[in-house]
């Protein structure tokens, strides 16, 4: 996930501080270490997420026990982060102790559709525009495959999906199901069904 849309998130705790931030992470290198908090030791990392299409997240934070705040747990929209740079210091949350924080939803994508393409000589999906144009995918659109035996199936559009051309005879962005009319061509017949 190192593309040019893939947009992280880090909920952490500085001291007693807890810190949100929403960052590209763009030309990162493999085996290399990167400090995307800071260099405080007592600074540990509650949250970490990577999205590849920006897809902002709701979380639950949980305050300790200990915490003279009135509300213990509270939702937090990491919508509402600007993006920055994967070394800035963040925004603070709360200033109480957090205890833990977790994925309450993911949202839609803040960023727009990623356009995919299909390459019908190795059968890979890519962003590079080599080979059939699909189409601009959001955050909850699936990929309907259509294969030359009458089957189909609905998948997700990753990168790392690939569809043998000689069985595959289209493939297409998904539209919602009771909208789509699908037309089969067999053996010089037009079945509609």
């Amino acid at each position: 996930m190192n593309g040019p849309l893939t947009t992280s998130y880090i909920g952490m705790v500085r001291g007693k501080k807890a810190m949100a931030k929403r960052f590209n992470a763009i030309g990162l290198i493999r085996e290399k270490v990167y400090n995307m908090a800071t260099d405080n030791p007592k600074t540990k990392v509650l949250y970490f997420s990577a999205n590849p299409n920006g897809e902002a997240e709701k979380v639950n934070i949980y305050l300790s026990a200990s915490a003279n705040a009135r509300l213990k747990q509270f939702d937090y929209d990491f919508a509402k982060l600007a993006i920055k740079g994967k070394t800035a210091g963040g925004n603070q949350i709360t200033k109480y102790a957090v205890r833990k924080v977790d994925l309450k939803e993911k949202g839609g994508s803040t960023l727009g559709g990623v356009n995919i393409w299909w390459d019908n000589l190795t059968g890979r999906l890519n962003g590079d525009e080599k080979g059939i144009y699909l189409g601009d995918f959001n955050a909850d659109d699936q990929l309907l495959v259509v294969y030359k035996d009458g089957s189909y199936e609905l998948t997700n559009y990753e990168l790392i999906n690939r569809f043998t051309p000689e069985r595959c005879i289209i493939s297409r962005s998904s539209i919602p199901i009771c909208l789509c009319k699908l037309s089969i061509w067999m053996e010089n017949q037009n079945i509609i069904t």
